[in-house]
Formats: structure tokens, C-alpha cells, sequence
């Protein structure tokens, strides 16, 4: 029979192991990529996400006014609706 600190160091030892192949895994299969172009943003981001076979958008919120937002329209939301993949929009604060 086992003594309980030796199974906990030993259950705390193989949970670590675990936890860093998974680390391990996510990190060569995971990349970010970026690109520096010129245009109108919404549609240079959604062209280039397309250019590069995109798993997953994530872009920031701007702080537009409404009425900023009503004449230049929000880049993300066009994003979301445009880009052929899911879209994370991170709130500023």
C-alpha cells in the first residue's frame, strides 16, 4: 500500500508531465502570423486572413463614437460578417 504524500507527489508529477506535452503540442501547432499592408482595414484584414488560410481572427475593438462609427462603419463587425473564419473581438476599455 502506498503512502498518501508518495501517491500525491506521485499524482502531482505525472499531472505535470501532462501538462507540459500539452504545452508542448499547442505551442508547434499554434503560430501567429503578421503582415504590414496598405487599404481600407476591414478589407485588407479580411483578404489577408484569407491569404493565410486563417484558423481564427482575434482583433481588438476600437473606441469609435457612434457617429464615427455610423460614416466609417466598425471594422470588426464587417470582419465577423466577411472573413471565412470564427472572429474573436477583444472590448477595450
Amino acid at each position: 500500500v502506498a503512502e498518501v504524500p508518495t501517491f500525491t507527489q506521485a499524482s502531482e508529477s505525472h499531472q505535470r508531465r501532462i501538462t507540459e506535452a500539452i504545452l508542448e503540442h499547442a505551442l508547434k501547432i499554434c503560430s501567429d502570423k503578421n503582415k504590414v499592408v496598405v487599404g481600407d482595414p476591414k478589407e485588407k484584414i479580411c483578404e489577408v486572413a484569407a491569404e493565410l488560410k486563417a484558423d481564427l481572427l482575434v482583433m481588438g475593438c476600437g473606441a469609435f463614437g457612434p457617429f464615427k462609427r455610423m460614416f466609417l462603419g466598425s471594422v470588426s463587425n464587417y470582419c465577423i460578417n466577411s472573413v471565412g473564419c470564427p472572429v474573436v473581438v477583444i472590448k477595450g476599455t
